[in-house]
């Protein structure tokens, strides 16, 4: 292969290369939901026991079968498997903002 060849080659590819990364940028949409807490919010979040679960509170969700609320385990896949709430659905933690 001589050098003009391989030269346009060369060229070719990274054109190519740039257009993907332009039309990439172009595309790409901002989340409708920002996950972007301080540390002190975040904390607030976490003392905040309104949202809190309470084990009374989740007997009477499966007593009552309510179809509105959604069991999320967020253990690991091979503790969930070893056992689980009946429909329960199962996020890893690390998954659980995608």
């Amino acid at each position: 292969m001589d050098h003009k060849k391989y030269t346009h080659h060369i060229t070719y590819w990274i054109i190519i290369f740039i257009l993907m990364l332009i039309i990439g940028f172009l595309t790409t949409r901002k989340p409708e939901i920002p996950y972007a807490l301080s540390a002190e919010e975040m904390l607030a979040e976490v003392q905040n026991l309104e949202d809190a679960l309470t084990p009374d509170k989740v007997r009477l969700f499966l007593e009552l079968k309510d179809i509105t609320v959604q069991m999320v385990d967020l253990r690991s896949p091979d503790q969930f498997v070893i056992g689980h709430i009946d429909d329960a659905l199962n996020i890893p933690v690390q998954d659980i903002l995608d």
